[in-house]
C-alpha cells in the first residue's frame, strides 16, 4: 500500500525530531495525537487508538531501557539499539454480496466470488456463517471464486475480510428471515444457537426442518452509503523492533519484532496473527535488502529473479510477537471488523531503521539499509566512549585492567612491523613486533597488562571502521580487548 513506503520516510523524520527536541519518540507522537482527521477536521475518525498500541508496546517490549543516546548499549561486541514506529493504514469499504442456502440436513453453503490468496478467507467466511445461523463450522460449506455467485468485494488493500464476511453477515440475515417465517415465528424474536431455531418461552425446532419442503436460500449485500463522509475510518499501530550491529562489519541483525494493532474485532486471532507477522517480515525485508536495479539506459529490471532480487529467509528473522487490542468498530461493519493485513507492513521498515540509528549513531537517507552505507558513517563508532574492556584468555588470571585507549596511541603503532590475519569470522588479529619509542598512551596500556617486558601490544593503525577489534597478546596472557560503552 501507499502507506508502507510513505512511513518509510515519515517515521523517519517522526525518529529525528523529538531526539533533537530532546523527547522520547514514543512521547512526541503522544503529545501530537488527534481524534479528526488532520485533512478534514469535521470529520472524525470512527475509532483511534494509535496511542494505546504505543503505550501497551513500550511496556511489553521494554522501551524504558532505551537509551536515548545512540551508539551507547553493547552485548559483547554487538552495537544494540531500540527502533519503533506508529503504524497506519485506512480501512477501505467497499460493497459485497453472498447467498446462503440451507438443505435439509440443516447444513449451510455460502456462495460468493470472493477470493482466498492465502489470507483465510474460507475460514473466517465459515465462522461468519457458523455464528450467525447459529450451527458449527463443521456444517458449513463454503464455495468462493466462481462469477456465477454473487459478486463480492474481492481481496486487496486489506478490504477482504471485513467487507466480504459483512456480505455473509447480510445473506445470512435474509436466510434467517426467511426461516422464521416458514416455520411461523416472529423474525424478531427468533433465536438461532445449537443447530436450532426458537422463541423465547416457546417452541425450539432443528434448523434443517425448514428446509423439509425444499432448499431455502438468502441473498444480500453490505453497502455503506454516505458512511465514509462522516467517519475516517483506519487502522493504527505501533512498532518495536531490536536490532544488533557489528560495529567492525557494519552487519545487522534483527533480534526482536513487536507489533500492536487496533484493527477493530479481530475475526480469527491466527490467520490474523499470520498475516502481521508476514507483513512485518516484508517490512524487515524492506529496510534490509530488497532493491530493485534498474539499466535506465534500457528499462531493464537487472534483479529480476529470485536468484538476485534478495529477500528475508528464515535466519533472518527473529522473534516476532504481535498484539491486538481487540477492540470492536460498531461504526465499520455489522462485523464490527476493520482490515489488519496489510497495517503490519506499514512502519515497520522505518522501525528497523530507527533501531540501526539507535544502535550506531548513523542515519542511513536511502533504502535499503546495506553495508556500503552504513559503514562510511561508522568510522568512528568503535570508539565513542573511548573505553574497552581487557578480557584475559581462560588460561591466565583475568586481567582486571581498563585501559583508555586513544587516536594518538593507534596513530604510535604503524611503526611497527605488523602481520594481519583472521582467528574467527569478524575477529581481526594483528601480531606486533620491535621496540618502537612508547608513547604515554602506550606505556600506560603496557603498565595496565602488568608485563610490560613480556608482552608485546597487538594492535595497529587499522581501519577506523574496524579499530575497535584490537588484541593484545603475550607469553604468559592473551587479552581480547573490545570497545564497550
Amino acid at each position: 500500500p501507499g502507506e508502507a513506503p510513505g512511513m518509510m520516510a515519515l517515521e523517519i523524520a517522526m525518529d529525528e525530531m523529538p531526539e533533537k527536541l530532546g523527547m522520547d519518540p514514543v512521547e512526541l507522537r503522544v503529545l501530537n495525537d488527534t481524534q479528526v482527521d488532520p485533512e478534514k477536521p469535521q470529520r472524525r475518525f470512527s475509532q483511534r487508538h494509535l496511542v494505546e498500541c504505543m503505550r501497551m508496546g513500550a511496556e511489553r517490549f521494554g522501551w524504558s531501557r532505551r537509551s536515548a543516546r545512540a551508539a551507547q548499549t553493547r552485548d559483547g561486541r554487538w552495537l544494540l539499539g531500540l527502533g519503533m514506529a506508529a503504524a497506519f493504514r485506512n480501512n477501505l469499504t467497499q460493497k459485497s454480496a453472498a447467498r446462503v442456502r440451507l438443505d435439509r440436513q440443516g447444513r449451510i453453503t455460502v456462495e460468493t466470488d470472493m477470493t482466498d490468496i492465502g489470507t483465510g478467507s474460507y475460514t473466517i467466511i465459515a465462522q461468519t456463517a457458523a455464528e450467525v445461523m447459529g450451527v458449527g463450522m463443521e456444517q458449513v460449506t463454503v464455495q468462493l471464486g466462481d462469477s456465477e455467485f454473487p459478486v463480492s468485494c474481492g481481496s486487496g488493500g486489506q478490504w477482504g475480510g471485513n467487507n466480504s464476511t459483512a456480505g455473509v453477515y447480510a445473506a445470512c440475515m435474509a436466510l434467517r428471515e426467511t426461516v422464521a417465517r416458514r416455520l411461523g415465528m416472529d423474525p424478531s424474536r427468533a433465536e438461532f444457537a445449537g443447530g436450532r431455531v426458537s422463541v423465547p418461552g416457546g417452541r425450539s425446532v432443528p434448523l434443517g426442518q425448514a428446509a423439509q419442503q425444499g432448499e431455502l436460500a438468502g441473498e444480500d449485500a453490505i453497502e455503506y452509503g454516505d458512511l465514509a463522509k462522516t467517519y475516517q475510518q483506519s487502522t493504527f499501530g505501533a512498532h518495536f523492533v531490536e536490532v544488533a550491529v557489528d560495529p567492525f562489519t557494519a552487519e545487522v541483525r534483527v533480534r526482536r519484532m513487536l507489533a500492536v494493532c487496533a484493527a477493530g474485532r479481530i475475526l480469527n486471532p491466527k490467520t490474523a496473527r499470520s498475516q502481521v507477522i508476514g507483513a512485518m517480515t516484508m517490512g524487515a525485508g524492506a529496510a534490509l535488502m530488497e532493491h530493485l536495479a534498474v539499466d535506465k539506459r534500457y528499462g531493464f529490471f537487472v534483479n529480476h529473479d529470485l536468484a538476485s532480487y534478495e529477500v528475508p529467509v528464515h535466519a533472518d528473522i527473529p522473534h516476532q510477537e504481535v498484539a491486538f487490542l481487540g477492540e470492536a468498530d460498531p461504526i465499520s461493519s455489522p462485523m464490527k471488523a476493520k482490515g489488519v493485513g496489510e497495517l503490519g507492513i506499514c512502519g515497520a521498515a522505518a522501525a528497523v531503521a530507527n533501531g540501526i540509528y539507535n544502535a550506531t549513531g548513523v542515519r542511513v537517507r536511502g533504502y535499503p539499509v546495506t553495508l556500503d552505507k552504513l559503514l562510511p558513517g561508522m568510522r568512528d563508532v568503535a570508539w565513542i566512549g573511548n573505553w574497552v574492556r581487557c578480557a584475559s584468555s581462560a588460561r591466565t588470571r583475568p586481567t582486571s585492567a581498563a585501559l583508555l585507549v586513544t587516536r594518538s596511541f593507534l596513530n604510535a603503532l604503524p611503526r611497527w612491523n605488523r602481520t594481519v590475519g583472521y582467528s574467527k569470522p569478524s575477529r581481526l588479529w594483528i601480531s606486533l613486533s620491535g621496540q618502537p619509542q612508547l608513547t604515554s598512551h602506550a606505556t600506560s596500556a603496557s603498565r595496565l597488562l602488568r608485563r610490560p617486558s613480556r608482552c608485546s601490544v597487538a594492535s595497529a593503525h587499522l581501519p577506523s571502521s574496524l579499530a575497535g577489534a584490537v588484541s593484545f597478546q603475550s607469553s604468559r596472557e592473551s587479552a581480547a580487548v573490545m570497545a564497550g560503552s
